[in-house]
């Protein structure tokens, strides 16, 4: 699935950037942005594999979802579930808060090796 959305997505991509003088444009008359086609493939490829494994993940999730809440409950009675979703919920706000700095960090970083390349 991640092969074929890569290739598609790339020819797609990549005839648009070949099209009516898009590439004179963007290297001649707009030299602020550099490496268009390395970035085209670099940004392809990584959503590609995001989407391949987000998609993968919503197919099976809700069913190990399912399964284990009910195993829990099954087990303990509803406090299990409650509290682990709570916990969850938690957790997740806790990692929102101590990764946004990390992101900014990160996107500065990719626009650094953009220009290196």
């Amino acid at each position: 699935m991640y092969v074929y959305w890569r290739r598609i997505l790339t020819m797609d991509l990549h005839k648009a950037y070949f099209r009516k003088k898009v590439y004179y444009t963007l290297n001649v008359l707009h030299a602020e942005l550099d490496n268009p086609d390395q970035r085209i493939s670099q940004d392809v490829e990584r959503f590609c594999k995001g989407m391949s494994k987000m998609a993968s993940n919503l197919i099976i999730s809700p069913f190990t979802l399912a399964y284990y809440t009910y195993q829990c409950f099954y087990s303990t009675g509803w406090l299990g579930p409650i509290s682990i979703f709570i916990y969850f919920f938690i957790g997740s706000v806790i990692n929102k808060i101590l990764m946004e700095p990390i992101v900014s960090t990160l996107v500065q970083q990719e626009k650094l090796e953009g220009d290196f390349r």
